[in-house]
């Protein structure tokens, strides 16, 4: 249940589930349910699942059905990581969570894929660890059962590629009537050849830096101006070195203030010198100095960018090892 009972839960449990449906928000913004009860039921029903090691699925879909998936993107992510927040809060491990998200923007749009194809690797990208749940098209789909096939394909060459953990199959007859035995067999048999046909085909692809999927978030000198900020808001220096001073893979870390063409309001620059993995380091400084950002956002950049070097040319580091 997507209302998150404890009693449905339990008897998940005891009737030994692989997995359920269970998303912290859906009651309060989809049922108007009360949200005191809500919170405090899929808390308690997921320390029932976690017990019973159960995969729990969220429905991040649910918000891309019933608003523009271009436009409102962002609120997925924003409910992925309200949703892991709680299964953590609940003693859930990683592996036990099915965060969802969907193939749902709309057909028409001008490289629609490519743009669903990033959105599946962002997603991948920021949950390494996470059995991701990805939901096929439904919103679009009309009854032309030829076109609705093919956009299924895509979707599975996206599920396969992108190395989601959850595939819900996408069904030929959607929005005609409850499909068929034969609609369900023709859905396997089309991810069954699509994931075997493309079995290694993440290993194989590099991205275009700057590309459409790509779209790196680095500076570029054309249209920023950087520079050393009259001071830092109070508890940014301290969360900065703090972050750096607990993993032994942080060399180096500078901060700026970035001025972009297009930007009403400046942003924080962290430069950050790494060995570690960029989405993990990137994540885990977010949290440490997202407190103190004094309402701006922040862009974070590695020492192998082709900028960095000049951002930080004469300038100390924050924190050094």
């Amino acid at each position: 249940s997507g209302l998150c009972m404890p009693e449905i839960a339990a008897m998940g449990a005891l009737e030994r589930l692989d997995m359920m449906l269970n998303d912290s928000m859906y009651g309060v913004l989809f049922r108007d349910i009360n949200m005191y009860r809500t919170f405090t039921d899929q808390s308690f029903s997921r320390m029932i699942n976690a017990a019973a090691d159960i995969i729990i699925n969220t429905g991040e879909d649910n918000y891309l059905t019933t608003s523009d998936a271009v436009e409102k993107a962002n609120t997925v992510l924003v409910s992925q990581l309200i949703n892991e927040r709680f299964a953590y809060n609940a003693g859930m491990p990683a592996r036990l969570m099915g965060l969802g998200h969907a193939f749902e923007m709309n057909p028409e749009i001008k490289n629609g894929f490519l743009m669903e194809y990033a959105q599946a690797i962002m997603a991948r990208e920021i949950f390494p660890e996470h059995p991701l749940k990805y939901m096929p098209p439904t919103k679009f789909m009309t009854g032309d059962i030829f076109k609705g096939y093919a956009m299924n394909t895509m979707f599975n060459f996206i599920s396969k590629a992108a190395g989601q953990g959850i595939e819900l199959l996408g069904m030929l007859t959607e929005a005609i009537h409850t499909p068929y035995l034969q609609d369900r067999y023709l859905a396997i048999e089309n991810a069954l050849y699509v994931h075997n046909a493309i079995a290694d085909c993440a290993n194989e692809i590099e991205f275009k830096k700057d590309g459409i999927i790509k779209d790196s978030d680095a500076p570029k000198s054309a249209n920023i101006k950087v520079g050393d900020p009259d001071r830092l808001p109070d508890g940014m220096g301290n969360a900065t070195i703090d972050f750096g001073a607990s993993r032994d893979e942080i060399f180096r870390i500078f901060i700026q203030l970035m001025q972009r063409e297009g930007k009403d309001k400046p942003e924080w620059l962290f430069v950050v010198d790494h060995a570690g993995k960029t989405d993990e380091v990137l994540k885990d400084l977010g949290d440490k100095v997202g407190p103190h950002l004094d309402g701006l956002d922040f862009v974070m950049i590695d020492m192998g960018d082709p900028m960095a070097e000049k951002i930080i040319n004469g300038k100390m580091p924050v924190y050094a090892k």
